[in-house]
């Protein structure tokens, strides 16, 4: 029944009033362009009706949909959207064994260690002779750990940081354990609803029109939310006038060049129709970023995404299609994994800091 009701969703029209067309690439205002995937559904949450176009720039290489849902339907998108899950932790120690909690115990104190010691933080708990351990027998985690705190370096006394899209506010929790003045921006009223129960502070407001002081904060972190926006341009110079002199913007999105991307095409989960409006690619991102005024990019190693992405779009694949046909075996998956290790640029996600002079 549900699987039923869910193709019955994507059959639908998106509405022809909430549909705008583009001259121009979002991303650079290039015209030139070619088509990169048609009839793209929504195979991830079953939410958005209608199929969709993605074009490539031939100037900046970026991918957009065209048409795409004006900014007044955009809503339809997200009607069953993940960040409406209210936020638990993931552990619940009366409900593990004494062997798990302990793994646990000893997982979090390798990653204080480790996160104290390139960063500079404070974490607890934490044990002196683990430093060294973390850096040593730890190399599989390292990456996620620096994703974890989104490679936050240890604040000064009243740094302030501002998490965009914050969804439910699990981030801002993290920021503020490791010191920092931290609030959220969400424009979904059941999202902000889930995140303020959390104790998380969190305004009403949205890219590029957020109304808050300019030169507030000293890290903005801007996570899978650039390729949502319908002015991409817009919504980097708002980040770029919110920092403070010498701020830093963390920003992450998916890959339009990664491996997965060229093993998946059309099925791949990093397109995510009608909500990811535009993809940048490398060159563009780092561009525009320089067009809003941050003065230095730096691309970053980010979490291992092989594994959840390659599974979620083998899940897309087969909603898509009757044909029996898997994209990546498990040895695929490794070699992936391994050139993902070693060129940041062919991850399945981007991940860039940005600085503010």
């Amino acid at each position: 029944m549900e699987t039923k009701s869910k193709s019955g969703q994507l059959n639908r029209e998106w509405p022809s009033a909430g549909l705008e067309k583009l001259s121009k690439c979002p991303v650079c205002d290039g015209s030139s362009r070619h088509i990169l995937h048609e009839a793209l559904q929504d195979h991830i949450f079953f939410c958005a009706p209608g199929t969709w176009t993605m074009w490539r720039c031939d100037e900046c290489q970026s991918g957009y949909l065209d048409p795409r849902p004006t900014i007044d339907h955009i809503s339809i998108a997200y009607a069953t959207y993940y960040t409406h899950e209210s936020h638990h932790p993931k552990h619940n120690a009366d409900h593990t064994s004494g062997k798990i909690r302990r793994s646990f115990r000893l997982h979090d104190r390798l990653r204080s260690a480790y996160l104290n010691t390139k960063y500079g933080h404070n974490l607890k708990p934490d044990f002196f002779w683990l430093n060294r351990l973390a850096f040593i027998s730890t190399k599989p985690f390292t990456r996620q750990w620096d994703y974890f705190i989104r490679n936050l370096p240890s604040p000064q006394v009243g740094d302030q940081l501002l998490d965009i899209g914050c969804g439910n506010g699990r981030f801002i929790g993290i920021a503020r354990k490791l010191g920092y003045d931290a609030i959220g921006i969400e424009i979904d009223p059941v999202v902000i609803q889930n995140a303020r129960a959390t104790g998380e502070k969190v305004i009403q407001a949205r890219l590029p029109d957020t109304t808050l002081e300019s030169a507030r904060f000293d890290h903005i972190t801007l996570h899978h939310v650039l390729e949502h926006l319908h002015d991409p341009n817009a919504g980097l110079r708002e980040c770029f006038r919110l920092l403070k002199k010498n701020g830093r913007l963390w920003i992450q999105i998916p890959n339009i060049d990664s491996i997965g991307h060229d093993i998946y095409g059309p099925y791949w989960r990093g397109l995510e129709p009608p909500r990811h409006l535009a993809l940048p690619s490398l060159q563009a991102l780092k561009k525009i970023l320089n067009n809003a005024g941050f003065i230095r990019t730096q691309l970053v190693t980010s979490a291992d995404a092989v594994d959840s992405y390659f599974s979620k779009s083998e899940l897309i694949l087969k909603a898509s299609t009757t044909e029996q046909i898997q994209r990546a075996s498990l040895a695929v998956r490794k070699c992936a994994l391994k050139d993902e290790r070693r060129d940041p640029a062919r991850h399945e996600h981007l991940t860039l800091l940005a600085y503010r002079s």
